[in-house]
């Protein structure tokens, strides 16, 4: 099965070809053999490709399984299987190639039994990168790909079989997440031993783990568990030890995930700020197991072979991807539409491989990427880079000024200007002007030049304002100019009253650069509705940013009734715990200024919950008043499932709040042995701040070059009617997609943002962007109450 280059694009050509004349029929078209194998082919030669392999390397070197890997690249459902269940995480698809040719020959029946091909192919795409063995971690010892496969295949197999159902019906990619156990076989076989009877389905599997581990810090000799394997006395750490031992949360979730695992539940541990929850997969869903944080927070775990993205939610995102087999398809879709050219390709995405399987991420990635180069969509861009400069001296330097390189652009010229040509009509919303060392003009005027030549004067020094977030002080400053609504062609700087440089090279006038932003192209965003009611189809993969709302309690003193070292755990947000074995106990959180409580959420530290309690409001005169009890909570069933480490719910209230206090009694002992009556992982406080809704008449508000984190802080702003210019350029959240069309549909009463103008093609982008957010949001309300 050797390749090259030229194999590669023959399929393309032939396989572009066929496309093409089979237009009119595609779904026939892709359900053959013939065309599927080319496109299989050519897919799998597209990976070595990319990753500058050699094409002969897929010529197995043992040569007891090279006629098995020219079998599989003649078996549609091997290498449809082969290609449609994960990436492999180091990339090394002809070891994985090797390894199932190696399983094939070692078991015959693996092509004629669907769940021992199954099983071959999970084992194959994991084990391409070795799996370390959890309990013998001190030494890397890699666990043993064939000896795996052949252990579940027997345990699968055998009657009557320890496997639940479940392993017969989910997708060769769920079987990754149970063949790619960090437990040894033997260790997989000593939990099915031990677990009890009433966890032994798989909605409950999972919570085994709260009854098998003791959580503790400390071993018996007094020695921390951040030890590592001097808390286990360097023993191997297999799951008997574990459960002997005990452990905190990482301990708590591994031996969960493999619990699962050793019954065929798909699952994993998962990153958490402070923290390591994990997952199982019951059937209908993924279910988050020693959580702290929901799936927004979420991240793989390291070790675990991620696909598509970092991101927890993705794993949901590739789950529904793989019902039905609707992804196999879509992907045979998606490479034959790579052979296109782009107006073909586009099409081709959006009428036949989104609507097959609108959960496949990397198509709306190829979708997106395609729109932004054909012009479907507009972006923001700085539209004079590279572009040709004229200036009045030092014709040399000119092009320093577009070609962001750095160098500088100078004169000693009493006066000075300089002319960028745009080549394109454009509307410019902004512009940025470096100035070198300290030679900036104290006085200019700026020009748009249209198409026919005519000169209007857009800005002069009196719009400026100065950049504090890409500079901090006047050497090399960036000023910002707001856009303009009139057609330009070409940009003109006047400059006059030069500032002498401090090198004594007696330039008056000097810029770094000069950057102008417009749209991408002319027929900015004619197709976004379109492009909105294409998303439509695509499955919530994160949390709606529009969603949120503003925690004023993160990071917040916490005062409380006794073990003070733990307090800041409860606002930290870090997952670790604050406890207590007093019969009853008391928490007083300081906002740090007035608000308006809007919700508290509180999660309990395992079953150690408060059967009784009172939350009381202090207000800034140290007036305190009862606003709930226990009476008024309801469980958060969308955070946790079951009771450990519950997630309860209390509305808001009316009264200003300096601080927040809760007293309580009736608790509850752990089952740990550690004889604590009340613990918290944490308090989560959203509110408004009062002191913001005093200024209703703001028309102006600059909160460039912050730590703005959230699209949630945005939304503190609509309650400011009045506010007509907003900069918040400089901050993270301005990375986030869809930041200007979410801050323009939430505040509609803005006339300038990042001072840039807002136009009426922002407006209609806005307007688009928000009936997106809409169904979105709806589509994950509809998913929630499913779940």
């Amino acid at each position: 099965m050797a390749g090259s280059q030229k194999e590669i694009e023959d399929l393309r050509k032939k396989i572009s070809e066929s496309t093409e004349e089979n237009k009119q029929d595609l779904e026939t078209f892709f359900s053959s053999v013939d065309i599927s194998l080319d496109i299989l082919r050519l897919k799998f030669l597209s990976k070595l490709a990319d990753l500058k392999k050699n094409m002969s390397c897929i010529e197995s070197d043992d040569y007891e399984t090279s006629d098995v890997v020219g079998k599989i690249f003649g078996d549609v459902k091997v290498l449809e299987m082969f290609l449609s269940s994960g990436d492999v995480e180091n990339g090394d698809w002809n070891k994985a190639l090797e390894l199932l040719a190696k399983l094939i020959k070692t078991d015959p029946e693996v092509t004629c039994h669907l769940l021992k091909l199954k099983l071959a192919v999970a084992v194959a795409l994991t084990f391409a990168m070795p799996v370390i063995s959890y309990a013998y971690k001190e030494t890397n010892k890699e666990i043993d790909p064939v000896q795996r496969y052949l252990s579940f295949s027997s345990w699968c197999l055998v009657e009557p079989s320890p496997m639940f159902e479940i392993i017969r019906n989910v997708s060769c990619w769920h079987l990754r997440h149970v063949v790619g156990s960090w437990a040894e076989d033997y260790e997989l076989q000593w939990a099915r031993d031990h677990v009890s009877p009433e966890f032994l389905t798989p909605n409950k599997i999972g919570e085994a783990t709260h009854s098998m581990i003791k959580y503790r810090d400390y071993n018996e000799d007094g020695v921390s568990i951040h030890k590592g394997a001097e808390f286990y006395n360097h023993r191997p750490e297999t799951l008997e030890l574990l459960h002997q031992e005990g452990g905190v949360c990482g301990v708590v979730s591994k031996f969960g995930a493999a619990v699962c695992q050793a019954f065929g539940v798909p699952a994993m541990p998962l990153g958490q700020p402070g923290h390591c929850a994990f997952t199982w997969y019951t059937g209908e869903g993924w279910v988050l197991g020693n959580d702290i944080s929901g799936w927004e927070s979420s991240c793989y775990h390291d070790g675990i072979q991620v696909q598509w993205n970092q991101s927890a939610p993705f794993i949901r995102l590739m789950s529904d991807a793989q019902e039905g087999g609707m992804f196999a398809i879509s992907e045979k879709m998606r490479t034959a539409a790579s052979t296109l050219d782009p107006e073909r390709r586009i099409g081709m995405l959006f009428s036949c491989v989104l609507p097959k399987c609108p959960e496949n991420y990397e198509a709306w990635m190829d979708f997106l990427q395609l729109a932004k180069d054909t012009g479907l969509i507009g972006y923001s861009e700085n539209v004079a880079e590279g572009k040709p400069v004229a200036v009045s001296s030092t014709e040399e330097r000119a092009q320093n000024l577009t070609e962001n390189s750095g160098s500088e652009w100078w004169t000693e010229e009493e006066t000075a200007w300089i002319e960028i040509d745009l080549e394109k009509i454009c509307v410019v919303q902004r512009v940025k002007i470096q100035w070198w060392g300290f030679s900036k003009a104290d006085t200019y005027k700026v020009f748009a030049i249209a198409q026919n030549g005519e000169k209007s004067l857009v800005k002069t020094e009196r719009d400026q304002t100065v950049d504090k977030a890409e500079h901090g002080n006047d050497c090399n400053q960036w000023i910002n100019l707001a856009g303009w609504e009139e057609e330009t062609c070409k940009v003109r700087l006047e400059l006059s009253n030069g500032n002498k440089d401090p090198w004594n090279m007696n330039m008056l006038f000097g810029l770094r650069q000069i950057q102008v932003f417009s749209v991408s192209t002319a027929e900015t965003n004619t197709n976004l509705t379109g492009i909105c009611e294409a998303f439509e189809k695509e499955v919530e993969i994160q949390e709606n940013e529009s969603e949120e709302r503003h925690i004023i309690s993160d990071r917040k003193p916490v005062r409380v009734s006794s073990t003070d070292e733990r307090a800041m755990n409860i606002t930290e947000g870090s997952g670790s715990e604050w406890w207590t074995g007093d019969e009853t106990a008391w928490i007083e959180i300081d906002l740090e200024g007035t608000f308006v409580v809007e919700e508290v959420k509180i999660q309990w530290w395992g079953y150690s919950k408060a059967d009784t309690y009172r939350v009381f409001a202090i207000a800034q005169n140290g007036e305190k008043s009862l606003v709930k009890t226990e009476k008024d909570q309801t469980v958060d069933k969308a955070e946790q499932k079951n009771d450990c480490n519950q997630w309860i719910n209390l509305a808001g209230w009316e009264e200003e709040t300096c601080k927040v206090r809760l007293e309580l009694s009736n608790g509850n002992k752990d089952p740990w042995n550690m004889n604590m009556l009340f613990g918290l992982r944490g308090i989560v406080i959203y509110g408004r701040e009062k002191s913001l809704l005093q200024f209703p008449n703001m028309t102006t508000l600059y909160l460039h070059g912050n730590q703005l984190m959230s699209l949630n802080e945005v939304k503190r702003l609509s309650g400011l009617p009045c506010l007509r210019t907003l900069t918040l350029h400089g901050n993270p959240l301005e990375a986030l997609d869809g930041y200007r069309q979410f801050v323009l549909g939430t505040l509609p009463s803005l006339k300038q943002l990042d001072f840039s103008s807002v136009t009426k093609q922002d407006r209609a982008d806005a307007e688009n962007w928000k009936k997106l957010c809409s169904k979105k949001m709806k589509m994950s309300k509809k998913n929630k109450a499913a779940e």
